[in-house]
């Protein structure tokens, strides 16, 4: 190979390696964009309110009375609004339509009726979490979007 040729080949081998790691550092920005994107939307909003609040409820209500959880989720210094407000509220009302005073007690002390009876409650009231969970996603709307221009911005000075 003549000089030329090797120093062409050099020159071709650089241009190369810069356009590839450009387009590379393109392609993770626009991945890294994405995943935020998906791990945003899964974090807020799970899908919708049966994704992000039914396949946990067993778990949330299992060996816990109706008190313990409104003192985990809706004491005012842990406050979980939208699980207090949406989930544990509307079911502890239902609770109480259904049930007097002296039947909680005893659902608190029998754990697999409890959560039967809360799924049921879970059922009669779901539109209304769903409505719920709306009016406070759409909070959660607004700062999501702030952190995602945040982060466009940040992209682009790049």
């Amino acid at each position: 190979m003549e000089p030329t040729q090797m120093i062409l080949l050099v020159i071709a081998a650089a241009v190369a390696i810069w356009i590839f790691t450009k387009i590379a550092g393109a392609i993770f920005k626009v991945v890294l964009f994405a995943a935020f994107l998906l791990f945003g939307y899964i974090f807020f909003f799970g899908g919708s309110i049966e994704d992000v609040i039914e396949p946990g409820l067993e778990q949330m209500f299992k060996n816990n009375t109706m008190d313990e959880l409104m003192a985990k989720h809706c004491d005012p210094e842990k406050l979980d609004a939208l699980r207090c407000q949406c989930v544990i509220m509307p079911v502890y009302e239902d609770l109480q339509k259904r049930f007097n005073a002296e039947q909680l007690e005893e659902l608190d002390k029998d754990q697999e009726r409890m959560t039967e009876e809360v799924l049921r409650s879970f059922e009669n009231k779901k539109e209304d979490m769903r409505v719920c969970a709306k009016d406070k996603q759409s909070g959660l709307i607004k700062i999501f979007n702030t952190f995602k221009s945040i982060f466009k911005g940040l992209m682009a000075e790049e």
